[in-house]
């Protein structure tokens, strides 16, 4: 696939952070080891999604931001926002802007967000969708008939059937 054709996923970082209990868990540790295993799950999914591009946007209020505005977090692409700027509206502005809606997957679990996926059609998942890791279930708000690739459906099953092999020989 070439790149214009990838899709993209854009995750509402510390949403996500905060719905995905082993990442909230980290936050013991820090903010940072949050969104270094978040990045690790990431890069673990996309290994077998190499047709997607992943960004994950951050509220811009904690130090790492005044350092810089992006980062490449293990090949996640991760942005922050300025420290007056909600990640919720960055994602917004992105959806609201981006030319090809089907191409699109917002992750996050906050309303704001949610309505205006609705209202620009564009998909959006929870995100729980790391952990279930089943894109065939994906609510294609932008497509009355639900269509997917059958080499992604391919691809997905593929991935599904390893990660629960895995799980039953541990």
């Amino acid at each position: 696939m070439t790149q214009t054709n990838k899709k993209k996923l854009i995750l509402d970082g510390y949403n996500v952070i905060y719905k995905i209990p082993a990442l909230t868990a980290k936050l013991k540790d820090s903010l940072a080891a949050s969104r270094d295993t978040l990045a690790q799950y990431l890069l673990d999914w996309k290994r077998f999604h190499p047709n997607y591009d992943i960004s994950v946007i951050f509220d811009g209020r904690d130090s790492i931001s005044l350092n810089y505005s992006h980062t490449n977090l293990k090949g996640i692409d991760c942005y922050f926002t300025k420290s007056n700027v909600e990640a919720d509206d960055r994602i917004i502005s992105i959806i609201k802007n981006i030319n090809n809606k089907n191409d699109i997957i917002v992750i996050s679990d906050d309303n704001k967000i949610r309505n205006h996926c609705r209202s620009y059609k564009v998909a959006m998942e929870h995100p729980s969708f790391f952990i279930k890791k089943d894109l065939t279930k994906s609510k294609q708000i932008n497509n009355d008939k639900n269509v997917i690739d059958p080499k992604d459906v391919s691809e997905i099953n593929k991935w599904y059937e390893e990660e629960l092999k895995k799980r039953t020989e541990a």
